[in-house]
């Protein structure tokens, strides 16, 4: 959805009931996620706007993306970006793959690897 702004309206605005630029500010996205959680029946306090900050890295390196360019995007000034980088389903199977067929190889016989795996 695109919503016209004015020009010094701050990049990621909104417009409230009463007409007026409001700046998407970490404190406002955290309320409106817990005011969705409790809709949905969940525990808000279980939740945190900084989890979109892991996923949106997890999602950003499994599309290869360049390490720099996802340390930029999350607004990481140290390496905690690292800590952010969390294998994909698909990332875990090639490696349990690579380690079966290694394994296999050892011992001379073949080894069961799934065909996928469940998370």
């Amino acid at each position: 959805m695109s919503v016209p702004s004015k020009p010094k309206a701050p990049l990621l605005s909104y417009t409230n009931a009463a007409g007026g630029q409001v700046a998407l500010t970490h404190a406002v996205f955290d309320h409106w996620l817990r005011d969705k959680l409790k809709a949905a029946g969940l525990q808000p306090q279980k939740y945190s706007g900084h989890s979109f900050r892991r996923g949106a890295a997890t999602l950003e390196f499994a599309q290869r993306m360049a390490r720099i360019l996802v340390k930029n995007w999350g607004d990481w000034v140290s390496d905690a970006v690292d800590e952010y980088h969390t294998m994909t389903p698909v990332q875990r199977l090639a490696i349990l793959k690579v380690v079966s067929e290694s394994m296999a190889a050892a011992c001379g016989r073949q080894m069961l690897v799934p065909a996928r795996m469940v998370v």
